[in-house]
C-alpha cells in the first residue's frame, strides 16, 4: 500500500514489452519442437535397428495384471463353501413367477418382474413374513 493508504495498482506494460515477451516464449517453444523432433527421429532409427527393443505397451500389461488378480480370486475361493441364504424377495419372487405366468402367459418376463417388484413393496412386514412362512 501507499503511505497514503491507497492500493497501488501495476504498471500495466507496454505494447513493446508484451511483443518482446512474445517472441521469446516463440523462440523457447521453438526450440523445445526442435528437440521433440530430433528425439523422435532417434528413438525411430533405433527401432529400425532394434524392433523388439519396446516392451509391450503400459496398457495391455496393465490389463493383464488385473485380469490375473481377478483369477487368483476365483481361484481361492471354496468350491465347497456354503452358500449365502435365499432373500425374502427372491423366495416371494420364485413362488410367484410360474402364478403370474399362468394369469397373464403373453406377458413378457420383464413386467412380470416389474409386477412382482410392486407387489413386494406393497406388502406390509408381516405379509411378508406370512407370505414366506415365518410366522
Amino acid at each position: 500500500m501507499a503511505p497514503n493508504g491507497k492500493s497501488k495498482k501495476a504498471a500495466t506494460p507496454s505494447f513493446e514489452e508484451v511483443e518482446a515477451k512474445r517472441v521469446d516464449m516463440l523462440k523457447s517453444l521453438t526450440a523445445v519442437a526442435e528437440a521433440m523432433e530430433a528425439a523422435t527421429s532417434t528413438l525411430r532409427a533405433y527401432l529400425q535397428t532394434a524392433p523388439d527393443a519396446l516392451p509391450e505397451p503400459v496398457a495391455e500389461t496393465a490389463a493383464a495384471g488385473k485380469k490375473r488378480k481377478a483369477e487368483e480370486k476365483r481361484k481361492n475361493k471354496d468350491p465347497n463353501a456354503p452358500k449365502r441364504p435365499v432373500t425374502g424377495y427372491l423366495a416371494y419372487s420364485k413362488d410367484q413367477m410360474p402364478i403370474l405366468k399362468q394369469e397373464h402367459p403373453d406377458m413378457p418376463h420383464q413386467a412380470l418382474v416389474g409386477l412382482i417388484t410392486e407387489r413386494w413393496k406393497a406388502m406390509g412386514e408381516e405379509e411378508k413374513k406370512a407370505s414366506l412362512g415365518y410366522d
